[in-house]
């Protein structure tokens, strides 16, 4: 049996992790398989990742032009060979959040963690960004505070 894989997702979409769809694709052999990923939304696609599920129809029942491939992608160092760590993004997770235990916790987790990062890649002046997706808008009621 043959079938024509095309995964479209948000990157952050919770429910269509990244990863797990790359290893979850990479057991069906031999399959036409390609990827379209909407950066940083969530639950949503842009117009360029809508247009590909048409052409990729066009594609295998119409016997249309194919579809390019999905690029590849990679992380390059810079001229000297090494990478250069700038900042660290966090996104705090839907978990953590509607778990009071978890949410009375969380301030005393990510200092432990912040400073456990620092020492481990040896960047202890190392600037971290921590982001919280308000799920229920301004009035939400689950938030740890952090400063």
């Amino acid at each position: 049996m043959r079938c024509a894989v095309l995964h479209r997702s948000g990157t952050n979409d919770f429910h269509g992790w990244m990863d797990d769809v790359y290893r979850t694709n990479a057991l069906i052999p031999h399959q036409p398989l390609r990827y379209c990923w909407s950066p940083h939304l969530n639950h949503r696609l842009t117009p360029e990742v809508e247009a590909a599920m048409p052409l990729w129809f066009d594609q295998f029942l119409k016997g249309g032009p194919a579809l390019p491939e999905t690029p590849r992608s990679e992380l390059v160092p810079g001229s000297d060979g090494r990478y250069v760590l700038s900042g660290f993004g966090w996104h705090r997770g839907w978990n953590d959040r509607i778990n009071d235990k978890f949410n009375a916790e969380y301030e005393t987790n990510m200092t432990r963690f912040i400073r456990d990062m620092r020492k481990d890649l040896g960047a202890p002046a190392l600037p971290f960004v921590i982001a919280e997706t308000g799920m229920s808008g301004p009035e939400e009621t689950h938030r740890a505070p952090l400063r």
